[in-house]
């Protein structure tokens, strides 16, 4: 997998290419995203439009990424997600939690809003209610990889 990034504003964009499997290495990835050098952006979007696979090794990193992100107080989203993996993440459940954005207005329009509500307003993280025991014991739609 490798990755290029542009800023557009208050967001930043990776763009990826290649798969997002088992046997990808994401630790240039992660390490970029976690240091991203540019306090003003205050978004980071993953630009899915160069993947040519995705399996559940690939959807595990990204609820990684964007725990890592959302921890410092970035808002995290995907953009250019293909049909089959935008059906896997829907069938999964993780379309909403992952945030699927279909074009960069759009994306940087959701970074506008999260930077004008105050931090009460910040809905707890997704992330956190994923490892709870209530959420782990609620119906889920199998998805099999």
């Amino acid at each position: 997998m490798e990755f290029t990034y542009v800023t557009s504003g208050p967001a930043g964009f990776f763009r990826l290419a290649g798969g997002l499997t088992v046997g990808a290495r994401f630790d240039d990835l992660r390490t970029a995203i976690g240091a991203f050098p540019d306090t003003r952006v205050r978004g980071i979007f993953l630009d899915l439009g160069r993947t040519t696979q995705l399996d559940c090794a690939g959807i595990g990193e990204l609820i990684r990424l964007r725990a890592l992100v959302m921890g410092a107080g970035r808002t995290f989203g995907l953009l250019n997600v293909g049909d089959r993996p935008r059906r896997l993440l829907e069938m999964a459940r993780l379309d909403a939690l992952l945030g699927l954005y279909d074009n960069t207005t759009d994306a940087l329009r959701s970074v506008a809003h999260a930077t004008n509500r105050s931090a009460s307003d910040m809905p707890m993280s997704s992330f956190t209610l994923l490892r709870s025991p209530l959420a782990v014991t609620r119906e889920a739609t199998p998805v099999m990889c």
